[in-house]
């Protein structure tokens, strides 16, 4: 078992790493760290060089760097091949359609992490997102991060009767609201997704980069997103 954290970039490892730490420690798991992509070797000997100095530091264990192409079904036979339990997408803007793919496609939990700052230290730091799904996301929030959240960004969706174009910024404001601190995060649970969902469409739109906060987007890894395979071959190119 294992907390399997992609890496593509050093701002990926700079903000992720304390993160999956923590995962790890709570899980009693090691952190598996992975570059993604093809002629990484500058980027790969830096991961490797962090690991060994926050390895002296840490009691928790972090395996040895690999290597992935960026091929979304060899990501996915990676996380088989190392028995990985949680994987972590650090969000980056230039690769969200590769990264939206992969999160729907995942057979276990995962964590899309748009990170503020660092983990939070305590439950008044940590809201969930939508109160309609609080079992899920308090399950995945305690496995995580060994705590579950103290308030709801939403406790009631605007109503069916509205388009889904009027209903995600009514949703998004809720969150916009909560004037949130960069140390707090906000945790958002998914059985699984649907394009077409407002709570999915709203959670989407928190990961801008701008909005203040962490946000984790957590997958339980129960089932894979409908017509997902289908769309997993513009990424084989």
């Amino acid at each position: 078992m294992s907390v399997v954290f992609l890496i593509r970039s050093e701002e990926d490892l700079r903000l992720g790493m304390n993160w999956c730490l923590e995962f790890s420690e709570n899980l009693d798991v090691p952190v598996v760290p992975v570059v993604v992509g093809h002629d990484r070797n500058v980027l790969i000997k830096h991961v490797e060089s962090e690991v060994r100095e926050r390895g002296k530091k840490v009691s928790v264990e972090i395996s040895e760097v690999l290597n992935v192409d960026s091929e979304i079904e060899h990501v996915l036979e990676l996380t088989r091949r190392v028995s990985s339990q949680v994987l972590v997408i650090p969000h980056s803007i230039d690769q969200e359609d590769w990264q939206q793919e992969l999160f729907e496609a995942s057979a276990v939990r995962t964590v899309w992490l748009d990170p503020a700052g660092e983990p939070p230290a305590d439950e008044a730091h940590l809201l969930g997102g939508f109160q309609q799904d609080s079992a899920l996301t308090n399950r995945l929030a305690s496995r995580l991060l060994a705590m579950e959240p103290s308030r709801w960004c939403v406790e009631e969706l605007p109503p069916d009767e509205l388009e889904l174009d009027q209903r995600v910024p009514l949703v998004r404001e809720r969150f916009d609201d909560q004037a949130l601190h960069p140390e707090s995060l906000i945790v958002i649970g998914f059985e699984s997704v649907d394009r077409k969902d407002v709570t999915y469409r709203t959670a989407l739109k928190l990961l801008d980069h701008e909005f203040g906060t962490s946000v984790a987007l957590v997958r339980s890894g129960a089932s894979v997103v409908p017509g997902v395979i289908d769309r997993l071959r513009r990424w084989t190119d």
